[in-house]
């Protein structure tokens, strides 16, 4: 659910800021763009710096979960700083997208784990980031 709020925040900061500056470069979907980039590089980062609840939401039988929260935090950093550029942007979203579905058995196995709503909200959600994906890096 915080990745959703910090989608949709970035993605209307970004847009208010192009009224006032950078109006050539945040043009069309470059504040959708821009969006995703942030939020996927401080996701990445979360890898690191909150590395032990990342390595919890792994499921207990899946093998290496510290070199899999590491793998996929550097996959998310740079998908999000990817997508930013624009040579490899299509890369990029394709990548993540690939970690989005590749996650989702996860997201699943935390949520029957340990359900609230903020686990189970997530799996409705996802569909709606690779949309988003899709819409502004894409289509």
């Amino acid at each position: 659910m915080e990745f959703l709020a910090g989608l949709i925040s970035f993605y209307l900061l970004t847009w208010g800021v192009s009224f006032f500056a950078f109006h050539d470069v945040l043009t069309g979907k470059m504040p959708g763009i821009v969006a995703l980039g942030i939020m996927f590089v401080i996701v990445g980062i979360m890898h690191f710096a909150m590395a032990k609840k990342f390595e919890d939401a792994i499921p207990r039988n899946w093998p290496y979960k510290k070199a899999m929260n590491y793998i996929s935090g550097l996959a998310e950093i740079a998908g999000g700083i990817g997508v930013l550029l624009p040579q490899f942007r299509i890369s990029a979203a394709w990548g993540l997208i690939v970690l989005l579905v590749v996650i989702f058995p996860m997201n699943i196995a935390i949520a029957q784990r340990k359900p609230n709503f903020s686990r189970i909200f997530r799996l409705f959600f996802q569909p709606v980031y690779i949309g988003w994906f899709w819409w502004f890096c894409l289509a």
